[in-house]
């Protein structure tokens, strides 16, 4: 996938705003860190009338991979955390956003090891998902009018099972360790 212009930067607490995406496109976060970065993100609501803190969207932990998160619309800003007592100014960071029509498709199989959004554009159809050792994973479907749909979770790995995936949409992988996607047919 064709890496994006990450350009906002800084390091530990922030709040950047969200630049999102067409009506009728999603919205993808994209973070980057180095290997001392460990990032909670989570989607907040900052206008003059109200201030909230939303879900949390990713987490970014020891890793210079770019990880991708869906960023609601409600949100109208996305705030980084770093874990309590870490880093000073090591753990530095870069953000940018891009319309989900750019993330990568989904056609026979994905795999990776930090969070990921992918398109996925044929009908209902079942994926074995692997999650290896060590790691926690949260697996969702987003439909195009904005629905969410957790397809699996796992609280620690190793894991390997079949889920459905029930049409057009985006897939959401939230996992820190490596996991894996893979398409089989529905059987009639």
């Amino acid at each position: 996938m064709d890496k994006i212009n990450l350009p906002h930067q800084g390091w530990r607490r922030a709040s950047v705003p969200v630049s999102h995406a067409p009506d009728g496109t999603a919205t993808i976060l994209e973070l980057q860190g180095n290997v001392l970065s460990s990032y909670f993100v989570y989607g907040l609501v900052d206008t003059l009338d109200r201030l909230q803190q939303g879900d949390m969207l990713c987490t970014l932990n020891n890793s210079r991979q770019r990880v991708r998160a869906v960023v609601p619309k409600a949100y109208t800003h996305v705030k980084l955390r770093a874990p309590s007592g870490g880093g000073g100014g090591l753990l530095r960071w870069k953000l940018g956003f891009r319309p989900s029509t750019t993330c990568a498709e989904l056609s026979d199989a994905a795999h990776g090891k930090h969070p990921d959004v992918l398109q996925y554009r044929g009908p209902a159809v079942k994926a074995r998902f692997e999650v290896h050792k060590g790691g926690y994973a949260y697996l969702h479907h987003r439909s195009s009018d904005g629905g969410k749909q957790q397809l699996e979770y796992v609280s620690l790995g190793p894991y390997r099972g079949t889920v459905e995936i029930p049409g057009p949409g985006l897939i959401e992988v939230d996992c820190l360790t490596a996991w894996s996607l893979t398409l089989t047919p529905l059987q009639g």
